[in-house]
């Protein structure tokens, strides 16, 4: 590729297909270039990912930045907005479109955008395919004097129900189209040249609306013949599992991008494998509100609350009563539940919360099955201790750190497409495939994987085209 030709315009569009060299090809625009360059993408797990690739290329931190889209319009408007109309962060539904509308309005201002112009030499815009019509006149006001280079993929545009998303055609005309990227790189570097061969044949298929046989790809693509067949012992698709948990970077993806129940029943049969939780997943917030309730004469009911959203309903049920520590036998037994009570009576400091938390993670057959809910509220509760503030207040903080600094995502998980859009692992399961009904959530789904892809449905032929 022609780096200098492609930076030679000043709005410019290039196509880049999943794993055809995307992040490498921004690493070598950003050694092209002078200044500092801002990096805009949609997820934290986006962030952390851009982050990893450049600093594998050797790119001078100082020549870049890399937000979320969220994360910088909010930075702007928690400098510059003075009103308090903007709704509570945990009210996903108002917030973030509020934030963007402020973020416009502020960023229009001219002193304001002098700022922007200041700090950067020029903008890059990742998965430009996901932006709604908001996002774009954004990135439209942000670009008025910096010059605007766009990365996008029409197939993987799958963030919709935000609003309806850019078009390429029509929203983008003034753009140069530079010749996409054709090579599936990521796949070759892996040393499995025939999976990269194989997603690509996929992708032209998805792209003409045809149905995808899998028989077509049986030396490089593992189908297994099931469907809910994981929970059964014995059975092809809970043999897979177990065989693919002794992988070390390792992704399960689920069709159901709306209910987490499906994942934590999974996250709960298979408990190292975690589920990847949403930034702003309400339960956040929820158990930051219920830890504010805690206090001298709330001490028990809170703690059985939190224990309750964090552990399954049977492990809590064997150590919690309805007003107090069950009753155990046995020296050991019995020894977590004092300790359990003596915590407790330390008074309702949020110090004492954080202790007794401790101490229930630490119960026999005590596993969190969301550990980053976990992680979360232990942050928060520290970061409330601090600065003396609410533990609703220590989370927004804690959520908006991840938001900025991109979240390292690696080992073993489950999620959706949304959720893993732009992730990598080296071995991939899509789990009941049949139930895909969008080419695009499952063209994301299947091109997650590096060295080896495993499909579970009940059929080889794959018709992912919602009916009409």
């Amino acid at each position: 590729m022609d780096y200098s030709s492609f930076l030679s315009h000043d709005k410019v569009l290039l196509v880049a297909p999943a794993g055809y060299g995307k992040t490498f090809t921004l690493a070598q625009c950003l050694k092209h270039t002078t200044g500092k360059s801002l990096i805009l993408t949609h997820t934290h797990a986006g962030v952390a990912s851009i982050k990893k690739k450049l600093k594998d290329e050797q790119v001078d931190t100082a020549k870049f930045n890399v937000e979320t889209i969220s994360s910088f319009a909010q930075k702007y408007v928690q400098s510059f907005y003075s009103g308090s109309d903007a709704p509570e962060q945990d009210d996903r539904k108002n917030y973030h479109p509020f934030i963007l509308t402020k973020a416009i309005e502020i960023l229009s201002i001219s002193a304001v955008h002098h700022v922007v112009t200041a700090s950067y030499t020029g903008i890059f815009v990742d998965e430009y395919q996901d932006c709604t019509h908001e996002h774009h006149s954004l990135i439209m006001t942000l670009a008025k004097h910096l010059p605007l280079r766009i990365f996008g993929d029409a197939l993987q545009g799958i963030f919709n129900f935000n609003g309806d998303l850019v078009d390429f055609s029509s929203d983008l005309d003034d753009f140069y189209r530079f010749p996409p990227l054709s090579t599936p790189h990521r796949w070759e570097l892996a040393g499995n040249a025939a999976l990269g061969k194989a997603l690509d044949t996929i992708r032209r298929n998805l792209e003409e609306g045809e149905d995808i046989d899998l028989s077509r790809y049986d030396t490089t693509i593992e189908y297994v013949n099931g469907s809910t067949g994981y929970y059964v012992p014995g059975s092809p698709p809970a043999q897979k599992i177990k065989d693919v948990r002794k992988e070390g970077s390792l992704l399960i993806i689920h069709p159901n991008t709306v209910n987490l129940e499906p994942r934590l029943k999974f996250s709960s049969r298979y408990k190292d494998i975690t589920p990847i939780e949403s930034i702003d997943d309400k339960t956040f917030y929820r158990l930051a509100r219920a830890a504010d309730e805690f206090d001298a004469t709330e001490k028990y009911p809170v703690l059985k609350k939190l224990a309750g959203e964090l552990y399954t309903k049977t492990e809590v049920d064997k150590w919690f009563g309805p007003s107090d520590f069950k009753n155990k036998r046995g020296d050991a037994a019995k020894g977590h539940v004092n300790d359990l009570k003596n915590c407790l009576g330390g008074g309702g400091s949020l110090r004492t919360l954080s202790a007794a938390l401790e101490k229930v993670a630490d119960l026999p057959a005590f596993s969190c099955t969301r550990k980053e809910l976990l992680r979360s509220l232990n942050k928060a509760i520290d970061i409330a201790m601090a600065k003396n503030l609410s533990v609703y207040e220590g989370m927004k903080e804690q959520r908006n750190n991840v938001r900025r600094a991109g979240r390292k995502i690696e080992g073993r998980h489950i999620g959706t497409t949304l959720l893993t859009k732009g992730l990598e692992f080296d071995t991939v399961v899509v789990l009941d495939a049949h139930r895909f009904e969008c080419p695009k959530h499952l063209y994301v789904a299947l091109t997650r994987c590096r060295k080896r892809l495993v499909v579970i449905a009940n059929t080889q032929k794959l018709s992912p085209y919602r009916p009409s």
